[in-house]
């Protein structure tokens, strides 16, 4: 069950991301806007990806 919520959570954050891309571009990507979109603290994204480049 909890592999699942992880799944989700990554599923989340890249549904964001790309939202982000599409509208505003690699350069302008917010990692802080993408987690707020997504419910969830920018380290989660820092952890799962890295940096902004591995999102």
């Amino acid at each position: 069950m909890r592999a699942r919520g992880a799944e989700r959570t990554r599923i989340n954050i890249l549904v964001a991301a790309r939202q982000h891309l599409i509208d505003a571009g690699y350069r302008s990507l917010s990692l802080e806007q993408v987690a707020a979109d997504a419910e969830v603290t920018r380290v989660t994204i820092y952890r799962k990806f890295g940096n902004k480049l591995g999102l």
